[in-house]
């Protein structure tokens, strides 16, 4: 099974119309329909696109929450303060450093 997969049909489909709602707003299934039947707004490849980069979004989010779950108490606070926005806007330098906060983890149990 493949990363994003799932072995529930009814689970992305539910998954889908979340992302869809937040994109287009309440009316976000009929919308999205209505562009890919009709192609406007660039059709189905505009959707689809909104609607991967939107779920690419809530994994991101998802992922930095629970890292700062993790390893927020060995990062700066000025980049866990709030809602951890500062690492996601960062967050490939936070995951560059991650490999020296697990070295100095070791030092500090030593």
């Amino acid at each position: 099974m493949g990363f994003f997969e799932s072995p529930d049909p009814d689970i992305d489909w539910g998954r889908c119309i979340t992302h869809l709602l937040k994109i287009y707003g309440e009316n976000g299934g009929k919308t999205a329909f209505e562009m890919v039947r009709t192609g406007v707004e660039g059709g189905i490849y505009a959707v689809l696109k909104k609607l991967v980069k939107q779920m690419i979004k809530e994994y991101a989010h998802n992922e930095i929450k629970a890292y700062v779950l993790k390893y927020g108490h060995l990062l700066p606070s000025e980049l866990t303060e709030g809602n951890a926005t500062r690492i996601g806007a960062n967050f490939l330098t936070v995951f560059a450093e991650h490999p020296k906060l697990n070295k100095r983890i070791r030092k500090i149990g030593r």
